[in-house]
């Protein structure tokens, strides 16, 4: 259990520590995070290409998102619309921010 326990916490250090790097995944960094060379963890490392540039993406979308949400919220004049299971734009916006929040200091 404990073997488990910390085979798990090497793995998430090298992802958390090759997710700040302003680079293309190498196939050395595929042996490493994917031993096991597991298909969705090699199409998701694919799929990132470059994790800051990524990370860097998603912040300018959930920008955008938030953006956009507020326009609606200022259209509609009626912050109380709810968007999915009870959450109104107020909260959306909110919870959109601490996303952000995270992929930008990701990226820095």
């Amino acid at each position: 259990m404990l073997k488990r326990f910390l085979l798990a916490f090497r793995v998430k250090s090298k992802l958390h520590e090759m997710m700040q790097q302003d680079r293309e995944f190498t196939q050395e960094d595929d042996e490493s995070l994917n031993p096991c060379h597991q298909i969705s963890i090699s199409k998701a490392l694919s799929f990132i290409q470059n994790p800051v540039q990524c990370c860097l993406h998603i912040h300018r979308l959930i920008n955008s998102l938030s953006e956009d949400i507020e326009r609606q919220k200022k259209v509609s004049d009626d912050s109380g619309i709810v968007l999915r299971k009870k959450v109104t734009l107020c909260v959306q916006i909110k919870e959109l921010g601490t996303v952000s929040v995270s992929c930008s200091t990701v990226s820095r």
